[in-house]
């Protein structure tokens, strides 16, 4: 890694990516200068500006947490979509994340106050109020200034467009309530970025870009936060609901209206439906036979996979599981199918490759670390063209096969990028998409030498995804020229101006043209107000037309992007090395409160034994995630006793990760015990555990797209000293050998593979789970104390817990799931007593809306619904757990702009078992005999919800039914599922 500085950003970069980071410091610092005049007022301090490759992803994010810092990968987007139009990557991805810190810095009254004592922790509203707002307010204002502030952008595209449009017209255009919450429903996480940007443009043409402003600054302002309707209503005079109510109404009208316009011009083209499974389906090609077309598809509910259906009826079928459906599709002569796909490289990097998958679902890997995407196989079958990303650019390549030998056909340069490569039936010409600056993206023919011959298009529309007819005579692709992405046509001659025909007249979109081997079907994707739909309409040049007019956006050329009143030299940032400890420093610290400890005594009385603790909180990471610590301070307000802890991991080794971390706690009994002293009289006391550790740890991970695997070992020694307390708080007599030294050793493996899709609301098919080992070993016993009970407190133990899952099928919006747990454990040793386990309880997760953690329950090992936490205990223990799982009813419902949506509801039955017992001593005060096993039943509802703009998280109520003793049902309310 390097960084350098320019006025107001430090920029972090690979250092053989030098260039491209000096033109990011040139597009950031362009970036804030414009929102300095147009937007609120610019953050305080020096930002951090993160610029990676270690993704074939194209994304970007920003926090304000603990400083504010930016994310940039720098793969630029090809694929035609959301992203798809730009004049350049890197000056809209940083301008759209700039927009966030500026957004998300603001603060009020309240906030100022907080930040000037304790810096800036991890918190929501006051600290940080804007991260407070709805999400179509934080990417509504983004990617509208994303687009406002340079040549293209998403507002300026046509793919919000399409998606308005299709909803509009289908009678789906979604209420406000329903964009503030957070819903897989299609169009899924888009939802705010398309309704939000367009919205805010509204608003921007309506009162005044001004006005956008001066509503994020009331937002950030509120002395009662969540107020989105009072904070338009000062911004706008007007109230968000009435705004969006009036906007969408005009909206549906405004489409209709042009629906009716482009019948009248040309019929509207209606395909016939192969897959209407919503969602994402895209990506049809047919096999040199003819006989089987395949696709991408990812339906929300079944695994994204490639289907293959036979034309001549047959049915459909899925070949081949894929790790989601960005790649591409190309059959090969002997009727193999190569495909594209991302995986993990290691635990840091998600890279593309090229894969062969048999007609028989079998799967091989071609190509390894070689960051290949947007493959296509020759017709003679012995090489694939196809596109290698790195360095925040592309190259063409070809792919021996079947070796995955990867040579040079065209180099990458800055400001080119490449997309889908096909080769002409015969060979020797390859169809491409080429974007060159600024916003370029356009379909040309190379030679078999890369050589540009023909430039089939020269204009800022997204033209994207080219097939050839069976003949090689003609070139078929996407493009969104007339502002609708429809497909079309030009016939190679040997001019250097084809002539383009257009092929299809939608009101959604259509893209990812196929034409069949026979010359008798165009397959395509066609969007819809569910997502993208499969279709096919005959292949008939006879029918095809004139284009229609290019819409104006296109025409015009490369949009003037409006420029600060200074600009700086890239030419003057000068690099260095990577210096982690600048944003490694503590930037907060959060005040700690741990109320009283109380105990009972003889006599049934309550009394203090520790006085409360208060203390602080800080932690922090570099920005590039090779070191990270944590550290807690308390003392008790009587400045008697100190806790604390502090931790450090080091990742600079990339596998394993290293940590080390110490501690001190103090721990007492709940009750009083009675001690008798030398002349036999009894005197109670509260017995007290000061324990001391120091632990050093390494984690090994395997990470895959489809399974994580990992490895934690850790080593210690435990310092633990015991006293006594009077309960009046006073200190007792001194014990005799009151301390006693442990070493600590403990390892655990675990695994999983379990899956979810967007409409899930469990997980499915797969396992998960882990077994783990720990040996505590008591340190300066003699030979005779040591394995004694009541001298050696040592112990052994082992603990694992397994959970499946298997999805049975659609019935309702997702796939109902049967689900089972099975948990473990064994402890032996002297130190191994009848309270080491217990079992009983719900188990859940502390809820996360507050901050405090109020409600929701805890992790457990060994749960059993019906019975109550600790109800048996004993050194060896177990629990098992079968679940049936079902969905009730997608509800999608906000209530206006107020912070809560409902989402999903779903239920479960369960059937819960278990026990805990030993150890069995002979000795009636110690023995704990094995009884019969606990069994309980019951029911479960639970409702996903979003409250206070945040993410969707399953709320739970149930009622346990105990089948084995018990004192009746026992109702619970907790967050997440079961397991």
């Amino acid at each position: 890694w390097r960084q350098f500085d320019t006025e107001h950003f430090t920029v972090t970069y690979p250092e053989r990516m030098a260039a491209l980071a000096r033109h990011a410091g040139a597009a950031a610092e362009r970036a804030f200068g414009l929102l300095e005049e147009r937007f609120v007022d610019a953050p305080r301090g020096r930002v951090q500006l993160l610029l990676t490759d270690h993704a074939d992803i194209s994304n970007g994010y920003a926090t304000p947490r603990p400083f504010n810092q930016i994310t940039v990968f720098a793969r630029p987007p090809m694929d035609g979509g959301s992203l798809g139009y730009y004049d350049d990557w890197l000056e809209l991805v940083i301008t759209h994340e700039i927009v966030h810190t500026f957004h998300l810095d603001m603060t009020g009254a309240i906030g100022k106050v907080i930040r000037g004592l304790f810096g800036r922790p991890p918190a929501l509203w006051p600290v940080f109020p804007s991260a407070a707002a709805p999400t179509w307010m934080l990417e509504g204002l983004a990617t509208y200034y994303e687009s406002e502030l340079t040549g293209a952008g998403r507002v300026k595209g046509t793919w919000q467009e399409m998606v308005m449009r299709a909803s509009a017209l289908e009678g789906s255009l979604p209420g406000l309530g329903q964009v503030t919450g957070d819903s897989p429903v299609w169009p899924a996480g888009n939802r705010p970025y398309v309704y939000g940007a367009r919205f805010m443009r509204h608003m921007a043409e309506v009162h005044g870009e001004e006005s956008l402003a001066e509503f994020a600054r009331t937002v950030a302002g509120l002395w009662v936060p969540y107020r989105m309707d009072a904070a338009a209503r000062g911004a706008f005079g007007v109230s968000v609901g009435a705004s969006w109510e009036a906007w969408a109404n005009e909206t549906t009208e405004r489409y209709r209206a042009l629906a009716e316009e482009l019948d009248d011009v040309v019929p509207l083209t209606v395909g016939e439906t192969v897959d209407g499974s919503g969602r994402l389906a895209g990506q049809p090609v047919v096999s040199p036979d003819g006989g089987t077309l395949a696709f991408l598809r990812s339906d929300g509910v079944s695994q994204p996979q490639i289907r293959a259906v036979e034309l001549d009826g047959g049915r459909a079928r899925r070949l081949a599981r894929v790790n989601g459906t960005g790649g591409t599709l190309s059959w090969a002569g002997d009727g193999a199918l190569f495909f594209t796909q991302l995986d993990f490289s290691d635990r840091y990097r998600v890279t593309s490759d090229l894969y062969r998958a048999g007609r028989d679902g079998s799967v091989e890997r071609v190509t390894r670390g070689q960051r290949i995407s947007y493959a296509d196989v020759a017709p003679d079958g012995s090489r694939a063209v196809a596109v290698r990303e790195g360095g925040g650019s592309n190259a063409l390549v070809l792919v021996a096969l079947p070796s995955g030998e990867v040579t040079p056909l065209v180099d990458a340069e800055p400001g080119r990028h490449w997309a889908f490569p096909r080769w002409s039936p015969d060979g020797t010409r390859i169809a491409v998409v080429r974007w060159v600056r600024a916003a370029m993206m356009d379909i040309v023919i190379l030679d078999a030498a890369g050589e540009v011959v023909t430039e089939v298009t020269r204009d800022r529309a997204v033209d994207t995804a080219p097939s050839w007819s069976p003949d090689g005579t003609t070139v078929l692709w996407s493009s969104d020229r007339t502002g609708i992405p429809n497909l079309y046509a030009a016939t190679l001659g040997g001019g250097a101006n084809p002539e383009i025909r257009q092929v299809t007249n939608v009101l959604g979109g259509a893209t990812h043209p196929s034409v069949d081997p026979r010359g008798r079907w165009i397959h395509y994707a066609s969007y819809h107000a569910d997502g993208w739909h499969l279709e096919r309409i005959p292949f008939a040049p006879a029918d095809w037309f004139a284009p229609q007019p290019m819409n104006p956006r296109f025409v015009s050329g490369p949009a003037t992007a409006p420029q600060p009143a200074a600009t700086p030299d890239s030419a003057g940032f000068t690099p260095r090395r990577y210096r982690p400890f600048s944003t490694l420093r503590p930037y907060y610290w959060s005040p700690l409160y741990q109320s009283a400890e109380k105990g009972t005594d003889m006599a049934g009385g309550t009394r203090t034994v520790f006085q409360p603790f208060v203390g602080i909180l800080t932690g922090g990471s570099d920005l590039v995630g090779r070191h990270s610590y944590a550290l807690a301070t308390r003392w008790t307000i009587d400045a008697s006793r100190f806790a604390g802890s502090l931790s450090y991991n080091y990742a600079g080794l990339g596998n394993p990760v290293l940590g080390v971390s110490a501690a001190q706690r103090y721990d007492a009994t709940s009750r009083t015990i009675g001690v008798p002293d030398q002349r036999g009289d009894r005197h109670e006391f509260f017995l007290v555990e000061q324990e001391r550790s120091l632990s050093l740890s390494s984690s090994f991970v395997r990470l895959r797209y489809r399974h994580t695997t990992a490895l934690t070992l850790s080593a210690g020694v435990v310092a633990e000293h015991l006293s006594v307390q009077h309960p009046d708080g006073r200190d007792g007599p001194a014990l005799v050998n009151p301390r006693t030294n442990f070493t600590d050793l403990r390892a655990t493996l675990s695994f999983s593979n379990t899956q979810r899709r967007a409409l899930s609301f469990s997980r499915e098919e797969g396992v998960r789970g882990y077994v783990s080992w720990r040996q505590r070993l008591e340190q300066g016993l003699d030979s005779d104390a040591r394995g004694a009970i009541g001298q050696d407190r040592g112990y052994g133990e082992f603990t694992g817990d397994l959970s499946a899952f298997k999805a049975l099928g659609r019935f309702g919006f997702a796939n109902h799931v049967l689900a089972t747990r099975l948990s473990a454990g064994a402890a032996s040793g002297p130190g191994a007593d009848q309270f080491h386990f217990d079992v009983g309880d719900a188990e859940g997760q502390p809820e996360t809306f507050s901050g405090f953690g109020l409600f929701g329950g805890a992790r457990r090992l060994f749960p059993i619904r019906g019975y109550p936490s600790g109800y048996r205990s004993g050194k060896f223990a177990w629990s098992w757990s079968a679940e049936y799982r079902f969905p009730v009813a997608i509800l999608d419902r906000g209530f206006g702009a107020w912070p809560l949506f409902l989402d999903r509801l779903h239920g479960s039955v369960f059937l819960d078992g278990g026990n805990a017992w030993g150890p069995t001593l002979g000795e009636s005060r110690y023995d704990n005999p094995q009884q019969p096993a606990l069994w309980s039943t019951g029911v479960e509802a639970s409702m996903i919800v979003a409250p206070l703009y945040l993410r969707g998280t399953s709320l739970r109520v149930g009622a346990g039914f105990p089948l084995v003793e018990g004192d009746g049902p026992v109702f619970y309310l907790r967050i997440g599922n079961a397991f």
